[in-house]
Parts: C-alpha cells; sequence; structure tokens
C-alpha cells in the first residue's frame, strides 16, 4: 500500500542543460530524479503533473511537480511496482501497475485508497478515466477493467483477446480505443462492452495511443506510427526513427512521441508528418503528457526526465 514518503527518498535538483529548439517548442532535459524507473507521466496542467515507476534499488513512489516538469518531490511511496497513472484534476487520480491494484487519491497523491486489491500474476499498463466517474484499465493477456463510479466498484470485461494490452483512450463515453501487442487496435462504440479489431498493418507491440476528437496517433516498436482521421481506418507514417517509441501525447494539432535511447519525434499536423527533436534526456524514455501544445514531461528509465518549453 501507498504510504507518505521521506523526503530524502530523492535528490531533486535544479539547474537543466538545454537542447536545440524543435518544432514550435524546446526540450529541455531536467536533472535527475534518482535511479528509480519512471514508467508514467500525467501532467494535469502546465504547472502540475505526477509521475510513477519502478521499484528499482528502493520502495518506488509517486512523484508530484509543480514548476512544470522542471523539480519532483516524492509524494508517497509503494511496495509494488506502479506502471500507470492518471489524474482528471490536481487532487484527485489513480495509480496502477503490478498485481493489478488500483488506488485513488482525492488529496494530490498524500493518501491512497486501494479500489482494487492484488490479483495474482496481473499487470495493468494503462489506466484511463474520461472524468471523475468513468475510467478503464488494460494489462497483461488481454486485462480490461471499467468502472462507472469512481474507481469503487471494477468490472472485468471480457476480450477475448490473449495479447498484453498497452494502452487504453476514450474520446467520449461511447467511443474508445486499445492498442496492444502484434498490432493490435480495438476500439468500441457502446462504452466498452464490445471491441472490434482493427487493422493497424503494423506486426510489432503497439504501445502508446492518443486521441481527440477528430483524430488519433498510436506508436510502437521500430518506430512504428500510425494514424486515423475517421477512427476505423489506420494508415502508417513515417517517423524518423527506428528506435521503438513507447509512449505518445497531443493536445491540438501537436503530437510528441518518446522512445528508445531518448527518442523524441514531434508533429505539427496531427501525426502526418513528423521530425526528431535533438536528444534532450539521455536513456529509455517510457512516456510522454502534453498539458498544452507547448508544454509537456517526458520521464524515462533512471531518472530520465525532459520537460517542453514554447520558444
Amino acid at each position: 500500500m501507498l504510504v507518505i514518503a521521506a523526503s530524502s527518498l530523492f535528490a531533486c535538483r535544479s539547474g537543466p542543460a538545454t537542447q536545440p529548439a524543435t518544432q514550435a517548442g524546446r526540450w529541455i532535459a531536467a536533472e535527475h530524479t534518482g535511479e528509480l524507473n519512471l514508467l508514467s507521466v500525467d501532467m494535469v496542467d502546465r504547472r502540475n503533473g505526477f509521475a510513477v515507476g519502478d521499484i528499482g534499488l528502493m520502495n518506488g513512489a509517486v512523484l508530484r511537480t509543480s514548476d512544470g516538469g522542471q523539480t519532483w518531490q516524492p509524494v508517497s511511496r509503494t511496495d509494488e511496482i506502479l506502471a500507470a497513472v492518471d489524474f482528471v484534476s490536481i487532487t484527485r487520480g489513480w495509480v496502477a501497475g503490478y498485481a493489478g491494484r488500483i488506488q485513488r487519491t482525492d488529496d494530490g497523491g498524500l493518501s491512497w485508497k486501494v479500489q482494487r486489491i492484488e490479483h495474482k500474476n496481473e499487470i495493468i499498463n494503462s489506466i484511463f478515466f474520461l472524468d471523475h466517474e468513468r475510467g478503464w484499465a488494460v494489462g497483461s493477456a488481454g486485462l480490461l477493467l471499467a468502472t462507472n463510479n469512481g474507481g469503487e466498484n471494477w468490472e472485468v470485461i471480457t476480450t477475448g483477446r490473449a495479447e498484453d494490452l498497452w494502452s487504453v483512450k476514450f474520446i467520449t463515453r461511447n467511443r474508445g480505443l486499445i492498442a496492444g501487442e502484434e498490432g493490435l487496435i480495438l476500439m468500441t462504440e457502446n462504452g466498452g462492452r464490445d471491441w472490434i479489431p482493427q487493422a493497424s498493418h503494423a506486426h510489432g507491440a503497439l504501445y502508446g495511443l492518443a486521441v481527440a476528437n477528430e483524430y488519433a496517433v498510436v506508436v510502437g516498436e521500430n518506430g512504428w506510427t500510425g494514424r486515423t482521421d475517421d477512427f476505423r481506418t489506420w494508415a502508417a507514417v513515417e517517423s524518423g526513427t527506428t528506435e521503438s517509441l513507447n509512449g505518445v501525447s497531443l493536445s491540438g494539432e501537436e503530437c510528441w512521441a518518446v522512445g528508445s535511447k531518448g527518442v523524441t519525434v514531434g508533429s505539427m499536423d496531427k501525426g502526418k508528418t513528423w521530425k526528431r527533436a535533438s536528444a534532450a534526456a539521455s536513456g529509455d524514455l517510457i512516456s510522454v503528457s502534453l498539458s498544452a501544445p507547448t508544454s509537456g514531461v517526458a520521464v524515462g528509465r533512471h531518472g530520465a526526465v525532459q520537460f517542453l518549453r514554447s520558444e
């Protein structure tokens, strides 16, 4: 379970090094937060956000930033690896990960309530809430969970899939998408009761998924990138890299994706064309979250953090 963390768990330092500008903004490498592998990040607004990760050599932790990703403070720690985080406000959010446990906070991460107990051999890779009540989580071996009461109860939804599911996002309460292993994309038009496979034309794992009202983008192994305008047909797009892309986020027409060896690629036209940015943070990047077209944070292994700023 999560408990209040000692402030000495992580060293939070200032004085980041800058990198050349790309797109409409510039990625800046923040000092490492320690050796903890950071597996997921969610920015609530331009300044406030949360990151979670691995246990590593110390207890895993929930970290918070209030300056747009430049510095991070641990607000609580956990005895399980946390692979997913999603906040709908500065105070209310959820974390999930290994053993299938889900927890909610209503005070910005200071205290947590277990909403789903541990289940042996389960891993939750992604959690997403459309609002304060409706949420979904996906994970290993086709695991799909849904709630309509803020996580107080979670229902297991049968997907009929054996693949690992890596990301889930909803556009409305009815329309949602899931990305997973072996190029899997699933879509629902009835709130997640029924899921229809869509042809992605990808063969490797699809790790990251980002959605807007009028389009969606998915990324994965070997730099594979795809997009859709009609939420039925997908087209592959050249990403400019062959490194695996692990996460993607969008705001308006601008998209950013991050991946292995710190690779960062961006698009200013809804994912139709991509341009590679100069390296900022070193090491593998796992997750990225945009709060505005030129404001966002990416995190990764061994405490790697980079943040996006407008010129």
